[in-house]
């Protein structure tokens, strides 16, 4: 986790989540990996869970969108 916390410090977080996911944008790295997106998402539903109090007999249902930049295809499921 401490890994995850290290790499979401470049990440802009407000209402949604920001960073570079692909090269070519001078002057910053990549930030915004498939693993990164993985640990935001498997946190989130970690937190949503909690939030509700849900259990396995129930759905809870979220929507996720995105823009048109090229790098959303890599982020999607």
């Amino acid at each position: 986790m401490l890994t995850c916390v290290i790499l979401l410090n470049d990440i802009n977080l407000n209402s949604d989540i920001r960073g570079v996911a692909l090269d070519g944008v001078e002057g910053e790295g990549v930030n915004l990996t498939e693993p990164v997106a993985e640990a935001i998402g498997a946190a989130f539903a970690g937190w949503l869970v909690e939030k509700k109090q849900a259990d396995a007999s129930q759905h809870l249902r979220v929507s996720i969108g995105h823009d048109s930049r090229i790098s959303a295809k890599l982020l999607q499921v």
